[in-house]
């Protein structure tokens, strides 16, 4: 049997972990945003910043506008289940 106790404090604990972390980095990304820096050596690491859009078609707006029947949105529209896990503090 499962130690679910354990598990769901390690998780926590993991969570809590990345959290400080990415906070840190947006924290450095900024630092170096701000500065105007978009390469940089480290001994072990270098960084680069890239820039790139991204287009993205507001797809309800499309329909809306050329009003779609509803059967028309049922027979394109599937349905997937989606498992995911959340860790919270007691």
């Amino acid at each position: 049997m499962l130690d679910t106790t354990a598990i769901a404090d390690e998780l926590g604990r993991l969570k809590a972990e990345r959290d400080a972390i990415d906070a840190r980095v947006a924290e450095l990304k900024g630092r170096l945003q701000r500065a105007g820096i978009a390469f940089g050596v480290g001994e072990d690491y270098q960084f680069t910043f890239i820039h790139q859009e991204r287009r993205c078609t507001d797809w309800r707006t499309v329909a809306e506008r050329l009003r779609p029947s509803y059967q028309l949105i049922v027979a394109h529209t599937t349905i997937k289940g989606i498992d995911s896990l959340r860790v919270d503090p007691v």
